[in-house]
């Protein structure tokens, strides 16, 4: 997993609930 730095922990956090809302959950 790529983890850039300058993306704040906020940004990560909508990024990481449409990533993970884009795939089934199976797929975790």
């Amino acid at each position: 997993m790529l983890q850039p730095l300058f993306i704040p922990e906020w940004k990560w956090d909508s990024i990481a609930m449409n990533f993970v809302g884009g795939l089934p959950k199976t797929a975790r």
